[in-house]
């Protein structure tokens, strides 16, 4: 069982996971109020955070970024010191980068994907996805060498 510390630690983004079952345990709404980027109302809306799985949270939690701050706010998170904080820009950055052009896409999101945290590499693959199966035929003319 993990000790209270940690869990804590992860909550207030002051360091990073180091298991799936770190990253589980992140309460989003404690870690994302720490970041002290919304007012009051702008929180409510992580309420809903908890009820849905990690993918679905991500996203969600950049959905809000997204919609309640400023693109300079998302590149700020990019380099947080927490793998999840990170994980969320990876989600907002595929979002900010509304373009069908998958090398764009693909440059946006490659300082996520060359992170050293497992967990930022693995969302930055999650985060852009489904843009890339949108546009198959460009996406493996793009990752193909």
């Amino acid at each position: 069982m993990m000790d209270t510390q940690k869990i804590n630690d992860l909550n207030h983004g002051l360091c990073e996971s180091g298991t799936l079952t770190d990253i589980l345990l992140i309460d989003f709404k404690i870690l994302i109020s720490s970041l002290e980027v919304f007012d009051t109302s702008a929180l409510q809306a992580l309420s809903p955070l908890a009820q849905v799985g990690i993918v679905k949270r991500m996203q969600m939690a950049a959905d809000i970024f997204v919609d309640k701050t400023s693109p300079a706010t998302v590149q700020a998170l990019a380099d947080h010191r927490s793998d999840t904080v990170r994980g969320i820009a990876a989600f907002a950055t595929a979002r900010l980068t509304s373009t069908d052009d998958v090398p764009t896409l693909l440059s946006a999101i490659k300082p996520f994907a060359d992170d050293t945290h497992f967990g930022v590499r693995e969302w930055a693959w999650l985060a852009v996805r489904d843009k890339l199966m949108a546009s198959l035929g460009d996406s493996l003319i793009a990752l193909v060498p």
